[in-house]
């Protein structure tokens, strides 16, 4: 998911020295994690990159907009008997942090409900419990615990990335085949994508028809593989081909994925 990185957001934290370590550590996760997923994917270190640059223009410090408490995955998140029970008790510090997992956070833009324990309504498990129980131990927290301090900040640099990459293996796993192409499961629009990983990338977004600033899963997906944002992201030059969908915004909206329209606001 994702959410728009408009506000408490620095300027750009891109230079070649943070790419070229990002790529470093995107490439030895794909081996040790991904190998039979995300690694086949042909150009994969650059299109993730390419994504975190979408979501955050490569600030380690990037962190969105509370979301509203009337989207659905606020309510999914505040109304986990994990985030209830622990609200009784908890100290104006811990309700705080469980407020800040209402917020992207990080290179990949990531919310609560994907790293805090249980913080789900409808499953009782965040999506790393859900998707990469073998990494709970790395990537998840407890209800009230410092998600800025866990995430955030070039210390933090390998947990943010990995995460990423797991919220998208998330979506990659979730394509299926369909006439044409490939397509999402869930997705009401039955979008057709060239790629299991375009309909990937366009699923990290969310399934809506766009997010709070506009941006449509199709524009998402296109500028990241191969279009304008990659080629700002990567350095390189080249011809970005016309497409028939709207232009994406390479300020860049966090991740929603969650399969409901509009995708408001969009958040991982």
């Amino acid at each position: 998911m994702s959410v728009q990185t408009t506000t408490n957001m620095t300027t750009s934290g891109y230079t070649t020295t943070l790419r070229d370590n990002m790529r470093q550590i995107y490439t030895s996760k794909l081996k040790s994690y991904f190998s039979s997923t995300l690694n086949t994917v042909p150009d994969i270190v650059n299109i993730l990159v390419s994504q975190a640059y979408f979501e955050s223009r490569l600030n380690s410090n990037a962190l969105g907009p509370v979301l509203s408490t009337s989207s659905s995955i606020a309510k999914d998140y505040i109304n986990s008997p994990a985030i209830k029970n622990f609200l009784v008790t908890a100290n104006p510090t811990q309700k705080a942090n469980i407020n800040v997992g209402l917020q992207a956070l990080g290179m990949g833009q990531s919310l609560g409900l994907n790293s805090v324990r249980g913080a789900s309504a409808k499953s009782g498990r965040c999506l790393i419990e859900i998707a990469r129980p073998d990494l709970a131990g790395t990537l998840c927290v407890n209800p009230g615990d410092d998600l800025v301090a866990t995430f955030l900040g070039d210390d933090n640099l390998e947990k943010a990335l990995l995460l990423q990459m797991v919220v998208l293996e998330s979506k990659y796993k979730a394509v299926v085949p369909v006439t044409g192409g490939y397509g999402s499961k869930g997705d009401i629009y039955n979008r057709v994508f060239p790629s299991q990983i375009a309909a990937a990338v366009a699923a990290y977004l969310g399934l809506g028809g766009s997010d709070q600033l506009g941006t449509s899963p199709e524009a998402y997906s296109s500028s990241i593989i191969g279009g304008s944002n990659y080629a700002i992201a990567n350095g390189v030059s080249l011809q970005v081909a016309r497409h028939n969908v709207q232009v994406a915004n390479t300020t860049g909206p966090s991740t929603n994925g969650s399969g409901k329209d509009p995708i408001t606001p969009a958040g991982c």
